[in-house]
C-alpha cells in the first residue's frame, strides 16, 4: 500500500439516511424561529437542547450549583435539583428570544431577557413546550430541507 493510499480520507457520504437525519448545525447553535400561536403572533427563538452552547450552560449551571468539580449524572440528582437545572438551562441557553410577548393587561410588549425567561420556565406546558421543541429534529431541519428540495 502506498503512504497516499494509507492517509486518504473516504470520500464524504451523501445518503437517503443524511438526507433524513441531517440538520442544519447553524440553527442548532445560534437559534430558530418556532411559532407558539399563530392568533397571538407569538413565536420564540430557541436552540437545540443538545447544542455547544447548551451543554455548557449546563456545566455552568451545576459548577454555580454544587461548586468547581462536582458535575454530577443526572441520577446523583433528586427530582427538585433535576427540575431546577433544566428550568435553568431553558431559560438561560435554549429560549434566547421571542416575538410577540405581550402584557395581558396593558398589552404592551415585553422584551427578551432571560430573567424574564425563566420566569416563564414556570409555566409546565410552556416549559414543557420549549423542551420538546428544542429536543425534535425536525425543528432543525428547515434550511437543510429547502437546501434538498433545490436539488
Amino acid at each position: 500500500m502506498s503512504d497516499e493510499t494509507k492517509t486518504a480520507k473516504p470520500a464524504a457520504l451523501n445518503t437517503n439516511l443524511h438526507a433524513i437525519f441531517a440538520t442544519d448545525e447553524s440553527l442548532e447553535e445560534q437559534g430558530t424561529w418556532v411559532e407558539v400561536n399563530d392568533f397571538y403572533g407569538l413565536e420564540i427563538k430557541i436552540r437545540r437542547l443538545r447544542s455547544d452552547a447548551v451543554l455548557k450552560a449546563f456545566e455552568k449551571i451545576v459548577r454555580e450549583t454544587y461548586g468547581e468539580g462536582k458535575l454530577r449524572t443526572p441520577n446523583e440528582l433528586n427530582d427538585m435539583q433535576s427540575n431546577e437545572i433544566l428550568r435553568r438551562q431553558l431559560a438561560e441557553a435554549v429560549l434566547i428570544d421571542w416575538k410577540g410577548l405581550r402584557d395581558a393587561e396593558t398589552g404592551e410588549d415585553i422584551p427578551y431577557s432571560k430573567e424574564t425567561s425563566y420566569q416563564l420556565m414556570g409555566i409546565k406546558d410552556f416549559r414543557e413546550f420549549v423542551y420538546q421543541a428544542s429536543n425534535e429534529r425536525a425543528t432543525f431541519k428547515e434550511k437543510a430541507d429547502k437546501d434538498a428540495e433545490k436539488n
